[in-house]
């Protein structure tokens, strides 16, 4: 039973061991080269890239992919040689001892993984398949693992019966040694950053008087940040006198002169969908134009105005009122 639960812990061991390694390698390439761009960075939102660059990502310019190699060797050598002889009690202290740095490892995972999904809310594929390997670890030596109670008891006999063998002593030692040159020779961001710009400042040339600037020249060093802003400024106006960044592409909609009317030509009036329904206007109104100058006028006959036929119309009204009506006659008054 205990032979599965080795086999298991060995291939979840060496995935994990291979996830740290590949991590480490793209945060070298990101540390180094500015160009680069992982494998795994598929969208904004799934990126090794945005996660190993974050604040997150080291511990005192240490990278956490170290301990996560780090601890998958220890357990990949805890399952493979101190597990051997699946049947003894031993294999399940050792088990025992794997669920031990299962659950450190465990809780580890936990806030990485609040960080990334919560705070940086970015999800790394090598993280989550360390988080697999180590959630996978921590259930298979769960159940390989006998008598967890007596561990602290017998883990002096243990380490003792490991002194002892010529084998375990050189794993452990190989063991150590590698994770002590992991830590030291591992460049820290500083070291990379110092040394590129040590690179740089060799390797900039000084930035040429702007008098002798010529549309052809080398405008390189005056975009660097250090540079006067009047300098770069200087720089720039000699850049765009170059007739090249000055032809007119005919995309400028703003720069026709729209005080000047005009109107859509005739013929195009023609082809409006408006005109199905209302006609042409201006055909309908040189026709009544047209109309009115060649009708003929009535001789004799005055056209009186609106306002006169009104008033003309109200003193024939009065005069009829006035000739049909009897005048009263004139009151006497006696003294």
């Amino acid at each position: 039973m205990l032979s599965r639960y080795r086999y298991a812990l060995i291939g979840l061991a060496l995935l994990g061991l291979g996830v740290s390694v590949t991590a480490l390698v793209v945060h070298y390439r990101l540390m180094t080269d500015p160009s680069y761009s992982s494998f795994c960075d598929i969208s904004a939102t799934v990126s090794c890239q945005q996660v190993l660059e974050s604040s997150y990502a080291t511990v005192k310019g240490i990278p956490i992919a170290s301990g996560g190699a780090i601890w998958s060797a220890a357990v990949l050598l805890l399952a493979f040689w101190g597990m051997r002889q699946p049947s003894s009690e031993l294999a399940g202290r050792v088990a025992g001892y794997i669920f031990v740095l299962a659950t450190m490892g465990l809780a580890v995972v936990f806030y990485y993984g609040y960080a990334s999904f919560f705070k940086l809310g970015a999800a790394c594929p090598l993280c989550i398949t360390m988080y697999v390997s180590v959630a996978g670890i921590f259930l298979v030596s769960a159940a390989a693992a006998t008598s967890l109670t007596a561990i602290p008891a017998r883990l002096g006999e243990d380490l003792s019966g490991l002194t002892k063998s010529q084998s375990g002593t050189t794993l452990a030692v190989g063991w150590i040694a590698a994770s002590i040159a992991l830590l030291v020779l591992f460049p820290h961001p500083g070291q990379v950053g110092s040394a590129s710009a040590g690179s740089d400042s060799v390797d900039a040339a000084p930035a040429p008087p702007v008098e002798t600037l010529t549309p052809e020249s080398d405008f390189t060093p005056f975009m660097k940040p250090e540079v006067d802003a009047d300098v770069k400024r200087a720089a720039l106006r000699t850049l765009f006198r170059d007739p090249r960044y000055n032809v007119m592409d005919g995309l400028d909609v703003y720069i026709d002169d729209y005080s000047k009317p005009d109107p859509i030509p005739q013929e195009w009036l023609g082809q409006l969908n408006q005109l199905a329904h209302l006609g042409d206007v201006h055909a309908r109104e040189a026709e009544k134009a047209a109309r009115a100058e060649n009708a003929p006028e009535p001789a004799g006959i005055e056209e009186k105005t609106e306002p006169q036929q009104v008033v003309d119309a109200a003193e024939e009204d009065d005069s009829s009122h006035t000739d049909n009506k009897e005048l009263p006659p004139p009151e006497v008054r006696h003294s």
